[in-house]
């Protein structure tokens, strides 16, 4: 279960804005843990088509999960991945989401005078059921 995102302040901190464009309202959890995913925090829901930005702190590894789910003729579907990277202080990001043949993809940018610069996090994978804290490794 997830708890309340709240968003730090101050001088040491970055922003990303998470821009939905899969095929359903996503959810973003923010971790307070990034290295085993360990206190997963609710950030809020992006509307399809939609952003939403989000305050963290800076210069140290976040660990984000972003995922939509949706129901169509065949049934219901989800996506969702789950990164990790270092936002430098006083920087923006931009986590998109879009989907793809085989769920979704995620592209990972670093934001500056208006243009976008694709950047590398690190895709986490399951260690542990998803339900569980302490879950990717």
């Amino acid at each position: 279960m997830a708890t309340s995102y709240y968003a730090p302040s101050g001088d040491d901190v970055a922003t990303i804005k998470f821009v939905n464009q899969g095929r359903g309202n996503a959810d973003v959890y923010i971790y307070q843990g990034a290295e085993f995913c360990t206190g997963k925090q609710d950030a809020g829901t992006v509307d399809r088509l939609s952003s939403h930005t989000v305050s963290v702190v800076g210069n140290q590894p976040q660990s984000f999960s972003f995922g939509y789910g949706f129901t169509d003729y065949s049934g219901t579907k989800s996506c969702a991945i789950t990164a990790t990277f270092t936002p430098e202080s006083q920087r923006d990001y931009e986590v998109l989401i879009v989907s793809s043949y085989g769920g979704c993809v995620a592209y990972l940018y670093e934001l500056e005078q208006g243009q976008k610069r694709e950047i590398s996090g690190k895709q986490r994978e399951y260690a542990k059921p998803y339900t569980n804290d302490n879950w990717c490794e």
